[in-house]
């Protein structure tokens, strides 16, 4: 290396690091993310609700970490992580409205009986005359667009869409995951969860 080179090369370096030096040294300030936290929280009742049974775990009596936990872990599957590492809680909750939309779909092609992807008024006829199917009626009143007495698969597709925008809880409230995850990615990391608890002033047992 010519000397030349080593002069601007060192100074160089040196710059590059001082931004690494100021991210390892700058910490959670609790106060911005409890503000951060009540903030999002404002406009959703449903967030406020959480909020305010959250900040009761306080004055309550110890396990006050575990009891957080049981709150913002209810909207997963199994009520608590599939492990110690971040929860992509947005992800979740796509599963948990495919797992429905699926539900939808079985109901409404149990009155597909010829197996052709579509279904016909008759089907739907025959259908209820031998069982009652929830959903394949309402399908034809919600999804025949264009009146043909058939419902094709793409009429299928849009009227499960519709019946899960009527049940599906999730769509309508966000998941409280939300409140913690301070860099909006979808995901809810260890670093984030440990510093909502500590804004929360929930760090004790």
């Amino acid at each position: 290396m010519s000397f030349p080179h080593r002069l601007f090369s060192l100074p160089l370096i040196a710059i590059l690091a001082l931004p690494m030096q100021a991210m390892a040294q700058t910490k959670p300030d609790p106060t911005a993310d409890l503000a951060t936290i009540k903030l999002r929280a404002e406009n959703d009742p449903s967030l406020q609700s959480f909020l305010q049974r959250v900040l009761d775990i306080r004055s309550g009596p110890e396990d006050r970490r575990r009891r957080l936990e049981a709150q913002l872990f209810q909207t997963l599957p199994n009520g608590s992580p599939s492990g110690a590492g971040p929860i992509p809680y947005r992800a979740s909750e796509q599963v948990q409205n495919a797992q429905i939309r699926v539900q939808i779909l079985s109901r409404i092609l149990t009155a597909d009986l010829d197996g052709d992807g579509s279904i016909t008024t008759q089907e739907v006829k025959d259908t209820l005359s031998v069982t009652s199917v929830d959903g394949a009626a309402e399908a034809f009143f919600m999804g025949d667009a264009n009146n043909d007495d058939i419902l094709s698969p793409e009429e299928i597709r849009a009227a499960a869409n519709q019946q899960l925008s009527k049940q599906g809880r999730r769509i309508a409230n966000p998941d409280p995951m939300v409140l913690f995850d301070f860099d909006d990615d979808g995901i809810l990391s260890v670093a984030e969860r440990e510093r909502g608890i500590a804004a929360l002033d929930l760090t004790g047992n």
